[in-house]
């Protein structure tokens, strides 16, 4: 939404206003909604519409001249932008025979942040979860000089590093 307002050289707030998309400048959409959130059909037509104006965007973004046009600097971020929502309707969103609903469970590869897409869900422990990415480091004994660093999602599994930044998957 912001991106498709700057590369039409509009206020954000001003372009969500003409598109219908005011609500979400809101701090808290949820907070800021008026719903019964003791009716599941209330919540169901709340998130529908949502969902609806999700659809919708990328449909704007890809049809924007600035996406059309192959040569136009912001092309890249209209593109990755709607990109990452339509990645994000397809983890989270299913569609039912009565509407649609947040998918139940959590996808391996889900995207946790849409201000750092490569952050993923992981774990310290069987107990400790986080958000955010891991690293991997080897280290000389005697000198305890760092000789190889690799960042990793979240989710991934450790690597064991060998020397002078070959790294090795830890399955080997």
């Amino acid at each position: 939404m912001r991106a498709l307002a700057r590369v039409q050289a509009q206020d954000a707030v001003r372009w969500a206003e003409q598109e219908g998309y005011d609500c979400y400048l809101e701090p808290s959409i949820k907070g800021s909604a008026e719903v019964d959130w003791s009716d599941p059909e209330a919540r169901r037509s709340f998130l529908a519409a949502i969902v609806a104006d999700s659809e919708r965007l990328p449909g704007q973004a890809l049809t924007s001249p600035q996406a059309a046009d192959r040569e136009h600097p912001d092309r890249p971020r209209i593109m990755a932008a709607a990109e990452l929502l339509c990645k994000q309707l397809l983890q989270d969103i299913e569609r039912r025979a009565d509407g649609v609903a947040l998918r139940e469970g959590v996808n391996k590869d889900r995207i946790v942040s849409v201000s750092d897409p490569e952050m993923r869900h992981g774990r310290k422990s069987s107990h400790r979860r986080f958000d955010g990415h891991k690293a991997s480091l080897a280290v000389e004994a005697g000198s305890q000089l760092i000789t190889a660093v690799a960042v990793l999602p979240g989710n991934a599994p450790m690597l064991r590093l060998k020397s002078e930044y070959d790294c090795i998957p830890s399955s080997t």
